[in-house]
């Protein structure tokens, strides 16, 4: 089932592609006036380049629905415990000195203010800084005698204005200063293995390893300082994430208590580009933990927790609540290599919607992968959807 409505703006018109019907959902205009103030938890996914993953949201709320921003927004730093002083990568080890401070988390506060008396709150979780000294180290300087130098990210790794840090600090930097030997990758090829894999993907991999702890944790940390933003008792919530922000709320949602308090507090999800699909992969449910040359098949142990199952378990009705079905709206655009459907879930209102972020280009052979990516709150169409 496929619908289309052209936007107001004249956009490329976003198409439903179900299982369920727009309209069906609740848009954002509506939650915020029904519920006065909302908290509004957004975290970033893949290929973060710093804070500021919630800006397009906040100029929506801003220039759409006639919101204010009063005072200043704020940094909540989050402190995951002692550094993994054991930590190594080929033997190497991986947090020295400052390294495990600076690469700690944080939440950054906003305060949105509208008439009536509507209020909302934005929480950034800002994980990134965790990932920026593998994918600077580990990554990007050693492309310099492969691939090639990728001049844009290795600049946005060594700033040192807070939150960043300089992650290629000697001898971290040893690499660049050797004579190149690879002779650099093909142009195209080299800018897609930059953007893609070492930018990219390199994130995913990490939030599947041993790292997950910390990623759990860090959720744990920065949903307590969302609640703690507002009225902890009584607020309402909606959860904005990308790409795998999706991914690392739902993973964390296995065992961390203030992370399920707050999805238990959360009526309405919105996924931009989102990885559920290709991340379930990883989380294939009941096969055995190994298998035994003698016996057919080895006990099933219980896997680690698959983000399906996670959207299954937040979606069980509970017996003192009466109210609409949860709802979850997935945007993506066609021409993202990131970006994934999410399934039929029971009681859950579920709608894919696809939007184009930004034009075609060569004759319709190439868009630009950054803003198909993460163009979704900067698409006039979108922003139609929201305030429907």
């Amino acid at each position: 089932m496929f619908r289309s409505s052209q936007a107001k703006t004249g956009k490329p018109p976003v198409v439903e592609a179900g299982p369920d019907l727009l309209d069906e959902t609740v848009s954002l205009r509506a939650i915020i006036e029904e519920q006065k103030r909302i908290h509004v938890v957004y975290v970033h996914g893949i290929k973060a380049e710093g804070p500021g993953a919630s800006k397009a949201l906040i100029t929506f709320l801003v220039s759409q629905l006639g919101f204010r921003e009063p005072g200043v927004f704020h940094d909540t730093r989050l402190h995951l415990g002692p550094a993994p002083a054991q930590a190594t990568y080929f033997d190497e080890p991986i947090f020295q000195g400052s390294d495990w401070n600076d690469a700690q988390p944080f939440v950054r506060h906003h305060r949105l203010v509208g008439q009536g008396g509507t209020e909302v709150l934005v929480d950034e979780i800002n994980y990134w800084p965790l990932l920026f000294p593998l994918k600077a180290r580990f990554l990007l300087a050693p492309e310099h005698d492969l691939a090639g130098d990728d001049e844009k990210h290795l600049s946005l790794v060594q700033q040192t204005t807070k939150p960043f840090a300089n992650w290629l600090r000697s001898p971290w930097n040893r690499h660049l200063r050797d004579p190149i030997r690879g002779g650099h990758a093909a142009r195209l090829n080299r800018d897609v293995k930059f953007s893609i894999m070492n930018w990219g993907l390199s994130d995913a991999v990490v939030a599947l390893g041993p790292m997950r702890a910390y990623l759990n944790h860090a959720m744990e940390l920065a949903f307590g300082a969302a609640k703690d933003h507002g009225d902890p008792a009584i607020d309402k919530f909606v959860i904005m994430s990308e790409s795998l922000g999706s991914f690392v709320v739902l993973d964390a949602m296995d065992s961390k208590p203030t992370v399920i308090d707050v999805m238990d507090r959360t009526d309405y999800l919105y996924f931009f580009a989102n990885q559920v699909a290709l991340l379930e992969l990883a989380r294939i449910q009941g096969l055995p933990a190994a298998i035994s040359p003698i016996r057919a098949a080895a006990a099933v142990t219980p896997p680690r927790p698959s983000p399906y199952h996670m959207l299954v378990r937040w979606a069980a009705p509970k017996p003192s609540i009466v109210s609409r079905p949860k709802q979850i709206i997935a945007f993506s655009d066609p021409s993202d290599v990131l970006t994934y459907r999410l399934p039929a879930i029971r009681n859950v209102t579920v709608v894919n919607l696809y939007d184009r972020n930004t034009p075609k280009l060569f004759f319709g052979l190439f868009v630009d992968p950054g803003k198909a990516h993460l163009g979704h709150l900067e698409n006039r169409a979108v922003w139609d959807v929201l305030q429907r």
